[in-house]
């Protein structure tokens, strides 16, 4: 191999990892780390030309910086594309030839000089090479929804449409140093201005650093068919595996604050997958001004006009739609949830959408609210789905001891006391302290008067309160009739008409904030309209440079601190405008529809439940009303009645009937083939993610009791049983689990069904798997009734749960084997997923190895949900790269386990792949040796076969797997049962 050939290979291997990756989604994380230190390689060869090219070592060095620039990974991410059109021959061959094209404008510009048209060719066809074998490894091609197919047709479209106007600009480039100098100093004046965060607090307003604050949230994939398991990521991991991410949150969860310190970090170079990116940040509610009229701009126009103000600098032409095509630039938009007119909402949504299509390979984030933002969706086929998560008690803990380390009004003497004492104190509002920005306000709080309010109402008042207090107390006043009531007034009032008329946090002027409290003060308390101007005038220059509830937001611009505060406000002015339920519950109804006033109609409930007596029993009860008359295929109504038990306390009555609709309509949905459907999922989280401490038991308890009756009638309703036995299992949202009392509730509802369940283990492969995992049979049992389905099903009516038995039960064999790899013997027992009696790997290998190739029939149906093991098999099956055959006794075992639990999953990519071949056998042998030992050679295939079967299976006991191995390698033997209808056929067949 030559010295040309030894550096250019990994740095070729390297960027189509990388595109590879962004193809493959999310789940192929942990395989595709393993992977890019595997021998790709080995597979590729760099033709005599290229090598004679760049033998120059200068000229060899900036290729080498080429295939490690934005520029490569948009490449790789292009032909990643390509390959995604196996079946497309045409767009595929389309796009190719446009992006060849492309490649050869780039690289020469890249290099300062035009080199040989035919060794660039050779060396796009070597890094093509490259990109469509690491594409084999994460992706697979065929029997996609015709959905997924129509978007890939359209991206590619996209690409190629993209890659076109790239060459003709890349063509005519003159300046491309003019645009890295603008480059860098966009990023160096992005850093300055966005590297520090606000602290809410109760004096002046403080930037201060990052790292002095900002404690990193945790950002989890929500259920999907396409997640063996609920996952956590950073948000620059998830960059480096998906191109358009879409992040939700709840009301004050730092969604925006993570988008600022998002860019940031980009421009700082600080996030090491997408190194010399410039980071685009666009307010959307400031860009929501211009997507229409008169005056509309298009999203690169407009990020033309914010690199002039505030950035103060002019980007050269064309210097934004380079940094776009050539995946040098980042558009992160803030605050989708911001815009609350649907209409105006889908424009955005709209332009977003075209930015996209225009700059297909260019990464895009987006945030918004979790609740409401299904009015307005972002196409679910371009954008991953991303849930911010709730600070976990380590986090709190460490934005607590960072928040007070910053508040100069505690002695240093009483910070790390007051730190311990307020999570001390706090810990019975775990839920409100879990909220970034109510653990912030509660901070002050504590600072201040050494008290936890209960609730978010109780946070918000408490804040306003202070802000007053404090007021009066700088004019000196001590009044019988407290001044801030008047004010409040006024602010109430100012906060709902900001809120209806969609003005949200676009501050106003002062003029106008001048003329809503002095109307108030004019009225309730001074004589003159002098008074009350001076003092409208005393109270607005006492919030200028506060950031607590009130404060200027610009020049001579003032709004509310952060949204949530304005909710409330117009929240306590809506239930003093309709003091009881059914006026305040007819003035929400149209609003809770559409699901854009959902904070804003919590809080009026639990305004109305602390002001009048019995006033959230009659506003919940009119509401499920309501939703019974006239919602039966909708749960937007129910959804919001099962949230509300976060929040306040109904009398049991009506607990009960949140139950019972909530069951009505669960099995109302659900639906034999699918399971129960998305709206029926989205009630039932609400209830587990939703519910406090104190409406658990009377919310449990019903919800037993009808399901209970539901068995009664009808002992062979597994959707009903599920809903009993097995909710710790159902994966939910944002990374959450069922708290402790749903499982203990779970349990006993186990407990108390065990006969039913008993019943159900020879119809249904879930219920085999958790009476194994609750220790009701044993897993020989299991497997007698169940057969290998036991180790493979994971899906219960539908929806998805936790991975299945094999995935769990390897990787913890595996976590164990290797965490003792070199120091110790590795542990004989395995108990974390059974209930029962410990399984040895000894009792594990008897079932699989010895049982299995035993079993007549398929061993597992043919269902897209095996695409997650598929992708994560060999990483999370336990058969590694690097694991020698030649490793001690107990290792081998594991390793036999995980080539027979891999063998169905091995065909199941072969019959997606539907490739052209007609030696499938081969295809077999390949794929089963790749994900044995992660080698890419193809032609040794069946030398390695032998050398696995010779290790691992050389014991005469193990004769049955070996004869089954080669009757399936031989595909003699099919493992699938209920194969689509195109199959592939051996060689030398035909289909009759």
């Amino acid at each position: 191999m030559t010295g040309v050939e030894t550096a250019l290979l990994p740095a070729i291997s390297k960027a189509a990892g990388g595109g590879a990756a962004r193809i493959g989604g999310w789940a192929m994380q942990q395989g595709l780390e393993a992977h890019r230190k595997r021998a790709t390689k080995k597979a590729l060869n760099i033709p005599a030309k290229v090598h004679r090219e760049f033998s120059e070592p200068a000229k060899l060095a900036r290729l080498l910086a080429y295939f490690e620039a934005p520029e490569a990974d948009h490449f790789a991410y292009a032909v990643a594309q390509a390959y995604l059109l196996e079946h497309s021959n045409k767009q595929a061959i389309a796009l190719l030839s446009h992006l060849e094209n492309e490649f050869y404008y780039s690289l020469a510009r890249w290099l300062g000089e035009q080199p040989p048209l035919d060794v660039i060719k050779l060396l796009f066809a070597a890094f093509q090479e490259a990109v469509f074998l690491e594409s084999a490894r994460v992706s697979t091609t065929a029997k996609q929804s015709p959905a997924v197919r129509a978007h890939q047709i359209q991206t590619a479209a996209s690409l190629a449409s993209a890659s076109v106007r790239n060459a003709s600009l890349l063509k005519g480039l003159y300046q491309q140093q003019e645009i890295h100098d603008f480059q860098v100093s966009l990023n160096s004046q992005i850093v300055a201005l966005h590297g520090a965060m606000k602290l809410p607090h109760a004096g002046t307003t403080r930037q201060v650093p990052y790292d002095e604050l900002f404690v990193t949230p945790d950002l989890w994939f929500p259920p999907s068919t396409n997640s063996a398991g609920n996952g956590s990521a950073q948000l620059g991991d998830a960059l480096r595996v998906t191109n358009r991410i879409l992040i939700l949150g709840d009301p004050g969860g730092g969604k925006s604050t993570l988008a600022h310190k998002l860019t940031h970090d980009l421009a700082a170079g600080l996030i090491e997958t997408h190194l010399d990116r410039t980071p685009f940040l666009v307010t959307l509610r400031e860009y929501a001004l211009v997507v229409g009229g008169a005056n509309r701009r298009t999203v690169i126009e407009y990020l033309a006009e914010n690199c002039k103000s505030p950035y103060q600098i002019a980007p050269p032409e064309d210097a934004l739609e380079y940094l776009f095509l050539n995946d040098r630039g980042v558009v992160i938009f803030d605050g989708l949830d911001e815009l609350l007119d649907t209409s105006q909402r889908r424009d955005v949504v709209q332009a977003v959408e075209a930015f996209a299509s225009h700059f297909p390979t260019c990464p895009i984030v987006v945030t918004s609210r979790r609740v409401g933002y299904e009015e307005a969706p972002l196409d679910e086929n371009s954008f991953t789905r991303l849930e911010l998560g709730k600070f976990s008690s380590k986090q709190v803990s460490s934005y607590v001891e960072k928040w007070f380390k910053l508040d100069d009004s505690i002695p240093d003497r009483r910070r790390a006391g007051l730190t311990r004492a307020f999570l001390q104190d706090s810990l019975f509002v775990e839920d409100l302290r879990s909220n970034p920005l109510l653990l912030s306000l509660m901070c002050g709080i504590y600072a201040s008067e050494n008290y936890i309010p209960q609730n978010r109402p109780d946070v918000y008042e408490k804040c306003a309160n202070l802000l007053f207090e404090r007021w009066d107390k700088q004019r000196g006043i001590t009044s019988s009739l407290p001044f801030d009531a008047h004010v409040r007034g006024a602010l109430r009032a100012l906060a709902l008409n900001m809120f209806t008329k969609h003005s949200a946090e676009d501050g106003i002027s002062r003029k106008v904030l001048e003329r809503y409290v002095s109307s108030y003060l004019r009225s309730k308390r001074f004589d003159n309209d002098e008074e009350a101007e001076h003092a409208a005038e005393e109270f607005i220059d006492f919030c200028k440079g506060r950031a607590w509830v009130l404060t200027d937001v610009g020049a001579e611009i003032y709004g509310f601190t952060h949204r949530t505060f304005m909710e409330y406000f117009a929240a306590t002015q809506l239930v003093r405008l309709h003091p009881n339920a059914s006026s305040l519950f007819a003035y929400l109804l149209p609003r809770l529809r559409e699901e854009n006033w959902d904070v804003v109609a919590q809080l009026c409930l639990q305004i109305l439940d602390k002001t009048v007596d019995d006033g959230a029993d009659d506003f919940l009860s009119l509401l499920l009303d309501e939703f019974v008359r006239s919602e039966p295929n909708g749960s937007t109504l129910l959804r919001f009645a099962c949230r509300a038990l976060e929040f306040v306390v109904p009398r049991p009555s009506v607990v009960e009937r949140i139950a019972n609709v909530s069951i009505d309509y669960m099995l109302m949905q659900y639906r034999t083939d699918s399971g129960l459907d998305k709206r029926g999922t989205l009630v039932m989280h609400s209830i587990m993610r939703s519910t406090s401490v104190e409406n658990q038991p009377r919310i449990g308890a019903a919800l037993r009791t009808r399901l209970q009756t539901e068995l009664a009638k009808d002992r062979t309703n597994y959707v009903a049983l599920s809903l009993s036995v097995a909710l710790p299992n159902l994966r939910m949202p944002e990374g959450s689990t069922p708290t402790e009392f749903w499982k203990a509730w779970a349990d006993e509802n186990l407990q108390l069904l065990e006969s039913t369940v008993r019943r159900q283990i020879d119809h249904r492969s879930w219920v085999a798997n958790l009476a194994v995992e609750r220790g009701l049979i044993q897993l020989e049992e299991g497997f007698r009734r169940r057969g290998p389905r036991l180790f493979y099903e994971y899906v219960i009516c539908g929806l998805i749960t936790s991975p299945p038995t094999s995935y769990r039960m390897l990787s913890a064999v595996n976590d164990r084997y290797r965490s003792t790899e070199g120091k110790q013997s590795p542990p004989d027992l395995i108990s974390p997923f059974f209930g029962g009696a410990p399984h040895s790997v000894d009792d594990i290998e008897r079932i699989i190895v010895h049982e299995f190739p035993k079993y007549e029939g398929a061993w597992v149906r043919y269902s897209h949900r095996l695409d997650p093991l598929v992708s994560m098999a060999s990483a999370a099956l336990g058969i590694r790269e690097g694991d020698s055959l030649r490793t001690p006794a107990k290792w081998a075992k594991v390793q036999r386990i995980s080539a027979i639990l891999a063998l169905p999953l091995v065909e199941y990519e072969v019959v997606k792949l539907s490739l052209s071949t007609p030696d499938h056998s081969f295809v077999r042998k390949h794929i089963f040796t790749r994900y044995c030992t992660g080698t890419r050679e193809v032609l040794a295939a069946d030398e390695l076969t032998e050398d696995i079967l010779g290790s691992l299976f050389a014991d005469r006991r193990y004769s049955g797997a070996v004869e089954l191995i080669h009757r399936w390698m031989a595909d003699e033997v099919s493992l699938l049962s209920h194969k689509p209808r195109r199959r592939i056929l051996p060689r030398g067949k035909s289909e009759e």
